[in-house]
């Protein structure tokens, strides 16, 4: 498997003070290492992201104050749920080739797995798997729950 030496990600500068500056709270780093197979340790995986559900809920991230998740750290890859494929595996679960939902964030590999909540998904043939962070996911999980409930 041929990987680039260096990924794009996109990093948590500052916390914004009102709406959110592109280049000044969020700056995209061109030359963050992209991570091996040789990297992972037991239970983890290496995936590469395909899909990424950019939230409302990520500006109260930026914040310095704790909601149900801790703030995104200062020059922390920016959080975000994805949909990946697993490039490489040592997690029984999650063999290479799988689709799976995390919170790998806003970069183009992320190794996870082990302590994260990871996830396969299966969507039925003709549906992409997109639909895992929308109207199967989060967003569409709170719109459900917020009309019933």
């Amino acid at each position: 498997m041929d990987l680039p030496k260096n990924q794009i990600v996109v990093r948590l500068a500052r916390r914004p003070t009102g709406d959110v500056v592109p280049g000044q709270d969020l700056v995209v780093d061109h030359h963050a290492r992209t991570p091996l197979p040789d990297d992972l340790e037991e239970g983890q995986v290496l995936v590469k992201n395909l899909f990424l559900s950019l939230d409302p809920a990520m500006r109260g991230w930026m914040d310095d104050r704790r909601s149900y998740l801790p703030p995104v750290a200062i020059g922390a890859v920016m959080r975000g749920n994805t949909i990946s494929e697993v490039i490489a595996s040592r997690n029984t679960k999650f063999p290479t080739g799988t689709l799976v939902q995390g919170q790998f964030g806003w970069q183009q590999y992320a190794v996870g797995g082990k302590k994260e909540g990871v996830a396969a998904v299966h969507p039925p043939p003709g549906i992409s798997p997109s639909v895992f962070l929308g109207a199967l996911g989060m967003t569409g999980m709170t719109a459900y729950f917020g009309l019933l409930r």
